[in-house]
């Protein structure tokens, strides 16, 4: 860790080592569904005072026994004309972008507007509770639950590679490829696996 502050200086970190998010980067991406309501030009998605935090929680679902494979997606929207939206979106992973969005049978989205930017926050954290089973002020101690949604972490850089910081401490040994595996499904890592060596 000392190696690493003296090449980024402590004081380029937020708290807790994070830092604050690239404009343009995957993290704070309005997602396209959000297109559905005809009012992405007015949204982008909620910074917290932090700096850091973006309400942005972008979620899987696979079950190779059943064939599921899922996505939902909860953003906190700051709308340009003031107010905010909480965004949910679902579908099902690899499905066509029209299917998913335009289908006249079903709905894969909903919003829920809110005047007040802490009601709005605490409303977007007991969505994550309810999809994943746990809260997001502990999302970076993130355990995946059984029949509910994993969490994936997106990018706070453009061009969503690790950052300089990630990058150094992976060449330093701090995360190990193993390590990496050991949270993950097995299953899930033996068909990765396969179609890697394909």
């Amino acid at each position: 860790q000392e190696d690493i502050d003296a090449c980024f200086g402590k004081d380029q970190a937020s708290p807790k080592g994070r830092t604050a998010p690239e404009k343009c980067s995957p993290v704070l991406e309005v997602h396209r569904g959000y297109e559905q309501t005809g009012k992405k030009r007015f949204a982008q998605v909620l910074v917290d005072s932090d700096g850091v935090t973006a309400y942005h929680a972008s979620c899987t679902e696979t079950d190779l026994k059943t064939g599921m494979n899922r996505f939902y997606v909860v953003q906190l929207l700051q709308m340009s004309y003031g107010g905010f939206e909480i965004f949910c979106h679902w579908g099902r992973i690899g499905s066509k972008w029209e299917e998913e969005c335009f289908n006249k049978l079903r709905s894969t989205f909903q919003t829920y507007p809110y005047a007040d930017k802490a009601e709005a926050i605490q409303n977007f954290k007991k969505w994550f509770l309810k999809k994943t089973g746990n809260e997001w002020d502990q999302r970076h101690n993130f355990r995946t639950r059984p029949s509910m949604y994993g969490w994936v972490e997106l990018a706070s850089t453009v061009g969503g590679g690790a950052s300089k910081r990630q990058q150094l401490e992976m060449s330093k040994g701090k995360e190990s490829i193993d390590e990496k595996r050991s949270n993950i499904d097995e299953r899930v890592a033996c068909l990765y696996e396969k179609c890697r060596n394909q």
